[in-house]
């Protein structure tokens, strides 16, 4: 049985909303005043989860319902919100609309849904877990941050975008899966050590730049691949094992 939060921001906001203290992980444990007063930045600004949302749910909520907890956000500007699901290890977040940037950072388990748009670095350093964005997303998805050595991105879980997907998809991952309904943008899989990437349609220039291992399946064109690659066939269909 499901115990199920239910934060509505109050307003729209303008400045992004640093909302990594919000996970199943920081509610557990804690009563529903409690949970009202934990800390959260607008643009540089602490403010408390009641001064941005109103709150509904259980009175309380114990450490060992952790897998059961379901936080559900909504609002007219959730595309504002920042790092939710930041190191989340279960339980389950629903978005109904956008997201911002770093969604499901350095998580290691649980379920994220994105109902509408995501910005970029979602799943970045992820460990597992499953993120499923309903429409397009940012760049960099499931890869690491910039200055860092490959292989610093997501080491497992699976992330699934119904849309288009920026440049750089799995930057720098050695794990996990990466699965784009639509197209994807340039360097798809750069410094790829390990991991498989899967785009159903268009690709863009030089995917597996500088890649030493993984895979990176492409269902339609590829816009360009570079002298270091070559095509060895072209085949009608393809069958990808656990997808």
């Amino acid at each position: 049985m499901s115990i199920t939060y239910r934060l509505k921001l109050k307003d729209k906001f303008i400045v992004p909303i640093d909302a990594r203290s919000i996970s199943p992980d920081n509610f557990v444990g804690k009563s529903l005043e409690d949970i009202k007063k934990i800390s959260i930045f607008e643009g540089g600004r602490e403010s408390t989860i009641e001064d941005i949302f109103d709150v509904e749910g259980p009175s309380f909520s114990s450490k060992e319902a952790l897998n059961n907890v379901e936080i559900i956000i909504e609002g007219a500007s959730t595309g504002k919100l920042r790092y939710l699901g930041y190191k989340m290890s279960g339980g389950k977040i629903i978005v109904k609309g956008d997201a911002g940037h770093f969604i499901g950072y350095r998580m290691s388990n649980g379920v994220i849904i994105v109902e509408g748009r995501a910005g970029s670095y979602v799943g970045s350093k992820m460990k597992g877990g499953s993120i499923e964005i309903f429409k397009d997303c940012g760049d960099c998805i499931g890869g690491k941050l910039p200055g860092e050595k490959p292989g610093k991105g997501m080491s497992g879980g699976s992330i699934i975008v119904h849309g288009n997907a920026g440049s750089q998809v799995g930057v720098g991952m050695k794990g996990g899966r990466i699965l784009i309904d639509g197209n994807s943008g340039m360097l798809c899989g750069s410094y790829m050590m390990g991991g498989t990437i899967i785009v159903k349609m268009r690709c863009g220039l030089y995917p597996g730049a500088r890649m030493t291992a993984g895979r990176i399946i492409v269902g339609g064109v590829v816009e360009g691949i570079l002298p270091s690659f070559y095509v060895d066939s072209i085949i009608p269909s393809i069958k990808v094992r656990e997808v």
